[in-house]
C-alpha cells in the first residue's frame, strides 16, 4: 500500500486469492447467505475485483460471480440465485469465496481491498408448536386426581430430556415449553391448564 501511494511499485496484470471454507464452527448448521460487503482503497474500472464463490450446495469445482467490484469505499453484493432482482440469499453449510485482480495498462495501479464481509444468519430448526388445554376435574378420573395431574404437569416442564407426545397416532419428539390456566379457590379444586408443546423434527441421512 505504501509503494502504491508513493507511486514507486509496479504490479502483477493479474492475481487470485481463495478463501478457505468457512463453516463459522456450525457444521452440521444450516445457515443463510445474506450478502457481502466490500471496502475498497482503490478500485476504477481498470483497477478491479471479481468476486466469486462456492458452497456445499453446488459442484466441487467451478465458482459462481457474485459481482465485479470497480469503485472505492463500499460495495454490497447480494446473493441472488435465480437473478430476479430480489435477492433470496442462499442456504449453505459451508462457504468458500474467492477474488480475482486485475489492474489496467497502468503497472503502478492495482486495486486494493481493505475489508470484506459475510453477512449471514443461522436457520432455526424447524418445530411444530401444538396447544393443548387439559380439564382439571375436582372428581378424580381414571384415579387420577386435579392435583395428581398438576404434580404431574410441573415434572413434565421441568424435564431435562425430550418429551413425546402422540397426536392422532403421530409421535413428535419435543419440550413443554409453558403452562398456564386458572384453579378453583377454596375448596373447589377444578381449574384447566393450557399447555404448549414444540416438536422438533428428528432426521435421517447424512450432511453435506
Amino acid at each position: 500500500r505504501q509503494g502504491f501511494k508513493a507511486g514507486v511499485s509496479q504490479f502483477a496484470p493479474t492475481g487470485w486469492l481463495e478463501s478457505s471454507r468457512y463453516d463459522m464452527t456450525m457444521l452440521g448448521w444450516l445457515k443463510k447467505a445474506s450478502h457481502v460487503v466490500v471496502t475498497m482503497d482503490h478500485a476504477t474500472i481498470d483497477e478491479n475485483v471479481v468476486v466469486s464463490y462456492r458452497t456445499d450446495r453446488g459442484p466441487e469445482t467451478g465458482w459462481t460471480t457474485l459481482g465485479t467490484i470497480t469503485a472505492q469505499g463500499q460495495t454490497y453484493l447480494y446473493l441472488d440465485p435465480n437473478g430476479d432482482g430480489a435477492p433470496e440469499g442462499l442456504a449453505f453449510e459451508w462457504f468458500q469465496f474467492r477474488w480475482d485482480f486485475a489492474r489496467g495498462a497502468d503497472p503502478s495501479q492495482t486495486p486494493i481491498m481493505r475489508a470484506f464481509s459475510f453477512h449471514f444468519r443461522k436457520i432455526p430448526q424447524p418445530a411444530e408448536s401444538f396447544t393443548i388445554t387439559i380439564a382439571l376435574s375436582p372428581e378424580e378420573d381414571n384415579a387420577q386426581s386435579a392435583d395428581i395431574i398438576r404434580a404431574r404437569l410441573k415434572r413434565l416442564s421441568e424435564a431435562e430430556e425430550f418429551l413425546t407426545l402422540v397426536h392422532r397416532d403421530q409421535h413428535y419428539r419435543g419440550d413443554l415449553t409453558s403452562t398456564s390456566g386458572s384453579d378453583g379457590t377454596g375448596e373447589e379444586n377444578a381449574g384447566q391448564r393450557v399447555l404448549t408443546f414444540v416438536s422438533l423434527p428428528v432426521r435421517t441421512g447424512s450432511a453435506s
